[in-house]
C-alpha cells in the first residue's frame, strides 16, 4: 500500500472525512476491516472532551467495532494523563506513543511527562494489557546521540 499512499488521505478530522478514508483504505488494501482503528492526536484535555463527547468520534469508533470494520481501538498522543484517561475507560487495546530515548520532553513544545511519569504509564499499559506502538522510533536519525543520554531503569 506504501506506493499508493499519496493518492489517500490518512490523517483526517470529523466523521463524515474519516468514514471516507477508512473506507478508501479498506478499499486500497483490499480488505473489509482493519486490525485497529487510533484517533490521532489527541494531546490536549479538550481534544479527549471532544472525541469521547455522546456523537463525537469515539463514538462513530466504537460504531465501526461493533460492525466488524475495526477490530480493536486505540488513540495515539503525546501526553501521559490523556493516556491514562482513555485506558481507564476500558476500550483501548493500543495507543501510539513517543518513545524515544533520543526525545527530551522536559523542554520544548512537546514537554509532555517526566521520565518517572512515563515510565509508570508503560507500566499501566502493561498491567491492563493495552498495546504500545511506538511514535517516532527512530527519531530522525537522532539515535546517533543515544551515548549522551540517560537511560530508563532496568527492568528486571
Amino acid at each position: 500500500m506504501a506506493e499508493r499512499r499519496g493518492k489517500y488521505r490518512l490523517w483526517q478530522s470529523g466523521h463524515h472525512v474519516s468514514a471516507a478514508s477508512i473506507e478508501q483504505v479498506l478499499q486500497a488494501a483490499r480488505t473489509d476491516y482493519t486490525d485497529f482503528g487510533l484517533v490521532h492526536c489527541i494531546d490536549e484535555e479538550d481534544d479527549y472532551r471532544r472525541v469521547m463527547a455522546r456523537g463525537g468520534l469515539f463514538d462513530y469508533m466504537r460504531s465501526l467495532k461493533a460492525q466488524g470494520v475495526v477490530r480493536h481501538l486505540g488513540f495515539s498522543t503525546h501526553t501521559p494523563s490523556i493516556a491514562r484517561r482513555f485506558m481507564e475507560t476500558g476500550e483501548t487495546d493500543l495507543f501510539m506513543f513517543s518513545l524515544n530515548p533520543t526525545y527530551d520532553y522536559s523542554r520544548g513544545q512537546l514537554s509532555y511527562g517526566r521520565g518517572q511519569e512515563r515510565l509508570e504509564l508503560y507500566q499501566e499499559a502493561e498491567r491492563r494489557g493495552v498495546g504500545i506502538t511506538v511514535m517516532k522510533p527512530f527519531a530522525g536519525g537522532q539515535l546517533r546521540l543515544l551515548q549522551s543520554l540517560c537511560a530508563l531503569p532496568r527492568r528486571d
